[in-house]
């Protein structure tokens, strides 16, 4: 079965812009991760490049805040739990099995 051939929602359709915000706070990782693992081809090869993509994150964060309200939601509905990332499913299961006492 299709379940009903509803599609299923995009993240940015549950959690909205802070999808991007979270995104923005691993993207420091992500770049020196990706960095590292591809000597061959860095991701960015020089420091003009470099300045480009950080002049460019400045703009998209100063967007957003210049046009909060109709980018950020403010009222979410609670995500599926099908719909959970691999590390909220592990988190929530974490969580479960701790001792309370």
């Amino acid at each position: 079965g299709d379940g009903g051939g509803v599609a299923a929602p995009s993240a940015s359709d549950i959690y909205g812009a802070e999808l991007l915000l979270r995104l923005f706070v691993r993207l420091p990782q992500i770049v020196a991760s990706s960095s590292c693992q591809s000597l061959e081809a860095p991701l960015f090869p020089d420091r003009a490049s470099l300045t480009s993509f950080a002049d460019c994150m400045s703009d998209l964060i100063v967007h957003l805040q210049k046009n909060k309200a109709a980018c950020f939601k403010g009222r979410y509905r609670e995500p599926k739990e099908i719909e959970w990332t691999r590390e909220e499913a592990n988190f929530v299961k974490r969580c479960a099995t701790r001792d309370v006492s």
